[in-house]
């Protein structure tokens, strides 16, 4: 697989500045450099321009050395292995003039967009030849290609490459021994509708997901389209400013094994990617500047241990930025993860004892386990249950199951369906009628004070309830030292204006 941004030379060429912090990044992983940064050369693990970078699916790395007229090949620690071409620009079959794309399978195949021959070229993965489509020649017929290619983009299966050539993405089925066959083209240019829904302008990569979808960049049309293998259009995303989401100058595309899109846009003074989901919404973008020493960023490819390598044109580099592993795709870092192999990007740890609650057992560390505890959240050792439910009392918002929420409930563990607030409790505006009863003797003004708390007592709604109290509060507030001991009047209007504070 490769991930790739094109610098071009040609009509349709678009340079590409990548800005890369992809979520798996540790910024405290030192990035190093393959080649010597500044200084071009032939010799093996030099480069001269080198514009595109791919990976297979042993991490191996590849890399369109163009103006050596040859694709290096370096294993996962940058080690040189090998070199496809001879260094010498060559019309020859397994040679190569000015490769300008790379791409590779999970086999180790390797496809390369020769450019200044018009073909593509496939290898085995000991670079030995194995076939060519073009002939050297533009056209429409067989064996041709209308203008000269630009990128090309293999499934990890090594079951169809695609070739963007011309407004055109032709598509080819590696049959029998590894011989492209036409199966069929889409895209194409419309000049009185430049940015029509499946049409092309000047198409400059091409990537793959998993499930065989094409997303090509179109740089001049500032958007992404997917098609399905056949050549369907799915949908876009497109943009035109630098607002979250959206783009300004789209130029490499790379597609994540979690499926989450990755798109390289840049402009005048700012370089950044943009991160989507497999649907296309928007996650995040980054635009953190790479710093010093770059001078032409363009090709971008991403290995299975997230791993960044780019190609730095003009310094005659490719830049690799080490990545940590994310095995359960989330976006978190394996060694900061709460629960590796579980994904879980919100890092929800209610017992703070550094295992994420979708991989903890115990999510409230109570020495219950979640499958039987009735409340999995909140610590609850002895799991009481007074309505006998599937909740738990300490989680429970109705504890008793009389129909009054905890919070406005004068006795939230005895069960007084049918009655009001207080539900029979011996506490609240029960205890304050008792005293109520102890401090007033008289039998007119007790008989209406009494009154305002049967009816605070028997009201169905904390509202109703209130007003009664506070009509009681008043009332006594209006006797207190007459016909009411001041002292009794302040306790009472204290646990009134308690009881109220439980309603609230």
């Amino acid at each position: 697989m490769k991930i790739a941004s094109k610098l071009r030379t040609m009509a349709c060429g678009l340079t590409g500045i990548l800005a890369l912090s992809v979520g798996q990044i540790s910024v405290a992983q030192q990035p190093y450099k393959l080649g010597t940064e500044g200084v071009s050369g032939s010799a093996p693990g030099q480069f001269n321009f080198p514009v595109e970078v791919a990976v297979d699916g042993s991490d191996n790395v590849y890399v369109a050395d163009r103006s050596n007229h040859r694709v290096q090949i370096f294993d996962s620690e940058g080690n040189y292995l090998r070199q496809i071409g001879t260094g010498t620009a060559s019309a020859v079959l397994g040679e190569l003039n000015f490769p300008t794309d790379v791409s590779a399978d999970d086999a180790g195949n390797v496809y390369v967009v020769d450019t200044n021959n018009i073909r593509v070229q496939m290898f085995d993965n000991t670079g030995a030849y194995v076939s060519s489509w073009g002939n050297g020649t533009y056209g429409h017929g067989n064996n041709q290609f209308p203008s000269n290619p630009e990128s090309i983009e293999v499934d990890a299966q090594g079951n169809y490459a695609y070739v963007a050539a011309g407004h055109l993405i032709f598509k080819f089925a590696i049959v029998g021994n590894g011989s492209f066959s036409w199966v069929g083209q889409f895209g194409g240019f419309n000049p009185s509708d430049l940015d029509a829904p499946g049409s092309l302008w000047c198409p400059c990569d091409i990537a793959v997901d998993a499930a065989g979808n094409v997303y090509v960049v179109e740089s001049a049309n500032k958007r992404i389209q997917k098609f399905d293998s056949d050549g369907n259009l799915l949908g876009q995303i497109s943009g035109t400013t630098l607002q979250n989401g959206q783009m300004l100058n789209p130029v490499s595309i790379d597609i994540d094994q979690t499926g989450n899109i990755y798109v390289a846009d840049h402009g005048n003074s700012f370089n950044r990617y943009i991160k989507y989901d497999s649907n296309g919404n928007f996650i995040e973008y980054t635009g953190a500047q790479f710093g010093t020493g770059f001078q032409l960023v363009d090709g971008i490819a991403v290995d299975s241990n997230n791993t960044i390598y780019i190609a730095d044109g003009w310094n005659h580099s490719v830049k690799v930025f080490p990545g940590i592993e994310d095995m359960d795709g989330d976006g978190i870092a394996d060694e900061t993860d709460n629960c590796p192999m579980v994904s879980n990007a919100d890092q929800t740890d209610t017992d703070g004892d550094l295992l994420g609650n979708v991989c903890d057992d115990d999510d409230d560390n109570d020495n219950v386990l979640d499958t039987a505890d009735n409340c999995p959240l909140v610590v609850n050792a002895g799991q009481e249950n007074t309505d006998g439910d599937s909740l738990g009392d300490a989680c429970d918002p109705d504890a008793d199951n009389d129909g009054f929420p905890n919070e406005i409930d004068q006795c939230p563990l005895i069960n007084g369906a049918g009655g009001s607030l207080n539900n029979g409790c011996p506490d609240g505006v029960d205890s304050l009628i008792l005293t109520l009863h102890g401090a007033v003797d008289t039998g007119g003004l007790r008989s209406s004070l009494g009154a305002k708390l049967e009816a605070a007592r028997n009201a169905r709604h904390p509202f109703v309830a209130i007003h009664q109290l506070e009509a009681f509060i008043n009332q006594v507030s209006a006797q207190s030292g007459k016909k009411i001991l001041a002292s009794d009047a302040a306790i009472m209007m204290n646990m009134a204006r308690n009881v109220i504070n439980t309603l609230r």
